[in-house]
């Protein structure tokens, strides 16, 4: 992957254009089964400081 288009670089931006604080470090819940087979949902998490309204196109 591309470390310019990651997952994580997406997260800063939306944080960043909201104004708040934010770790540079992410962690991921796996809430099911991922395997060849199955994509079970997955959360992707960032801490932050303050309030943030979610984009479109992201789940809250």
């Amino acid at each position: 992957m591309d470390r310019a288009n990651s997952p994580t670089d997406s997260f800063m931006a939306v944080l960043d254009q909201a104004g708040v604080r934010h770790s540079t470090h992410c962690f991921v819940v796996y809430e099911g089964m991922v395997d060849e087979d199955s994509d079970g949902p997955v959360e992707v998490c960032m801490a932050f400081e303050g309030e943030v309204d979610v984009p479109n196109g992201v789940a809250g």
